[in-house]
């Protein structure tokens, strides 16, 4: 009888120490999982809430370790080499947004330099086009009112309107 509850007892300590490995198992997955996550998306995320995502990791290297109460070698070295790789994303996010924020200054520099320059030559431009607008409308105008009595009625009425257009314009 004896050998029957001994045999029970091995029996049932191998199958939950079976059980127990597995939940383990599934544990390191998830952070592994989640280390993958973190380093695939590192690239496309500048802003990244890195409290939260190191807090993600935590929870669940806590879940792990609560499993066991000491992981085997093997075990124990998959979870350096996964903070070492939570680690080399979170320096490599902090670089790629240190170099993202860098080019979108450079960015707003060339913008401001650009609109600066432009804005010169635009300015430039509608001062002189400014100044042959009211050339051309200054010599017209001294020479219909220089020949006036000559025109037609036609070309008088036209006049006269413009001219009251203008007025309007100015007051």
């Amino acid at each position: 009888m004896i050998t029957i509850a001994a045999a029970t007892i091995v029996l049932f300590t191998a199958c939950s120490d079976s059980s127990k490995d597995k939940e383990i198992e599934k544990s390191m997955n998830e952070l592994e999982a989640y280390v993958d996550s973190v380093e695939q998306n590192v690239e496309y995320t500048v802003d990244r809430n890195w409290d939260l995502v190191q807090d993600r990791y935590d929870e669940l290297e806590e879940k792990l370790e609560s499993k066991a109460d000491k992981l085997d070698d093997n075990m124990e070295s998959k979870l350096d080499k996964l903070d070492d790789r939570m680690d080399k994303a979170m320096k490599k996010n902090s670089s790629e947004v240190k170099e993202f924020n860098k080019m979108a200054e450079q960015k707003m520099e060339d913008l401001k330099d650009w609109m600066e320059k432009k804005g010169d030559q635009t300015s430039d431009k509608a001062d002189e086009i400014g100044d042959d607008i009211e050339d051309g409308w200054e010599d017209s105008m001294d020479w219909i009112e220089d020949n006036y009595d000559k025109l037609e009625d036609k070309t008088k009425e036209e006049y006269k309107k413009l001219k009251e257009k203008l007025e309007s314009l100015e007051a």
